[in-house]
This record gives C-alpha cells, structure tokens and sequence, in this order.
C-alpha cells in the first residue's frame, strides 16, 4: 500500500507548478512597510520567544524562503502566506523582504493561510477549529472538501471542531498548554457546563491523565450527584509543579507552587521589585483572559 501524504494537497496543489502557473507568478522584493497584513490570519496568538528567535535567524541568515503575497482590488499588496517571517523581518530591521506574487481570491488566500499554519505546526487548537469553521460557514466548503486539502481525516477534522463547543473557561485553559485536546474531547462528554469546568480545573491543577478523565466523566453521567471535591492529587508531579521547576531553572529563581483543593499558591524568591511590578502589572492586564468572569467589581 502507498503512503499517505501526510500533508495532503498543501499549497503546493493550490499553486501547481505548471507552466501557466509560473506565467502568473514572479519574485519580487518588497518594502515590508507596503504589504498589508492578512485579514484572514488564523493564527490568533503569538510565541514571542519564537518570534524573536525567527527575528534572530533572519538577522543573521536573511530570508530563506519567500513569504507569499496577491495584489487586492486597489492594487496594494496583500500577505497570504508567511506571517512570521514578515514580523520577524520587521523586527531585524529589514527593510525589504522577497515575496512571491500570486493571483488569489480570498477564498484561496484564506485557504492558503490555514494550510500554511497546518503544515508548519503553527496553529493552536483553537486557532485551527476556529479558521476551518469559518471557511465551512463563509465559503460553503464541506468537511471532506477541507479535510482533503489540508490532509486530514474526517474524523480528525470533525474532533477539531468539536472544541467550539467547549465553555470559554476550558478554552482558557487548553491555550495556557494546561490540558491537551484529548482531555478536552474527554470533557466534552460531560452535558452539564458547571460540571465540566469543575473537572476541567482539576484535572489541570493535579495533571490527570487523559485516562483520568475519562473515568471521571463516566461516573459523573451516571451520578450527577457525584461530589468532585474528594479526588485525590498525583502522586507525581503536575504539570504545574514540573513546569514551575523548568521556570526555575531556566530563570534562575526560587519558584514555589503549592496545590491545595481550592487553588494554587505561587511563590517567586529571587526577583527584583520591578520585575514584581511587571508581573502584577501584566496579570491585571489581562485579568479578563486569564481569570474570565472573576470581577468582583462587577
């Protein structure tokens, strides 16, 4: 049996490299202040150390590989693919960037955006359920239809959007890196929202197993008396606890986290009176993201 591609038809199938093709492509560079960012951009959240890593590399090697642009109905350039490698460039200094021009409706530069982010692992889970949700409810396009151009299964794509369905707090919590998509398909089987959220935070802050889960889901549907409070932490370390410690580590201060049944206690010895001012300064910034629906003010 011949191996599956596992990146399906990919960009390459939406830009064939055929003789036609090329007389409607060309390389060109570009000032970076001139391309517009994409409208259609997936991805919704940014890694800013590996952005600034990215920024490193172009600084020192340039631009390998050529982000992606078409031209709008007025004319300027549009990016349709390579959203951190312009960013990136922006913050080297770069003042030009090589861009491939392409002819792309948006249809196909939405298109091509999500598949790009796919192929390159760029996506995070929502990022990716929310961006083919919207090409099957803008531009029609059925799920084997997505599923076969960005190389997927049915089933996988079907999973994917299965965590539009999850309540915003465990959303919360799947972008913090703190539960998996296979501990949010697990909740998703749970029909009461309070219940769910409940079982979502502690398998968070005592680093159940998906197989944990799992259990715990099935004895809430049978008993929806069941009282959650009583399970029991790991024995080993959570996911908190080993991430604290990496933190520590790779920083250089005494970090503490203790687990208790209503919470966490988080601890930083070490750091200096700014740096505490910058931390406080950046929860309340984003109090609302990270603590939705806890405003005592309200």
């Amino acid at each position: 049996m011949a191996k599956e591609r596992a990146l399906g038809k990919g960009l390459a199938s939406l830009l064939p490299p055929s003789e036609s093709a090329e007389k409607r492509t060309g390389l060109l560079m570009l000032k970076t202040e001139e391309i517009g960012q994409n409208p259609h951009q997936p991805r919704r959240s940014v890694d800013e150390k590996l952005m600034e890593e990215l920024a490193a590399s172009i600084k020192a090697y340039g631009i390998i590989q050529p982000i992606v642009v078409r031209k709008d109905d007025e004319g300027n350039y549009v990016l349709v693919a390579g959203a951190r490698r312009l960013e990136a460039a922006k913050r080297a200094g770069l003042g030009e960037i090589p861009a491939r021009l392409i002819e792309a409706n948006e249809h196909e530069t939405r298109e091509m955006s999500l598949i790009e982010n796919i192929q390159r692992e760029e996506l995070s889970s929502l990022d990716a359920a929310h961006a083919i949700n919207e090409l099957i409810i803008k531009y029609s396009l059925t799920h084997e239809e997505i599923a076969k151009n960005i190389g997927w299964s049915r089933a996988k794509l079907t999973n994917k959007l299965r965590l539009l369905k999850l309540p915003r707090k465990i959303c919360t919590i799947l972008e913090a890196g703190m539960l998996t998509e296979g501990h949010c398909r697990a909740l998703l089987g749970i029909g009461d929202e309070e219940t769910m959220i409940l079982v979502a935070q502690k398998a968070a802050t005592y680093g159940y197993t998906v197989r944990q889960v799992e259990e715990i889901v099935k004895k809430a549907n049978a008993d929806p008396n069941l009282k959650l409070k009583g399970h029991t932490r790991r024995k080993e370390p959570s996911i908190l606890t080993q991430a604290a410690k990496e933190f520590a580590r790779t920083k250089g201060f005494g970090v503490k986290l203790t687990e208790r049944a209503n919470g966490v206690k988080l601890q930083l010895d070490g750091i200096e009176l700014n740096m505490a001012e910058d931390i406080l300064r950046f929860i309340e910034e984003n109090a609302e993201k990270y603590f939705p629906g806890n405003n005592p003010d309200a």
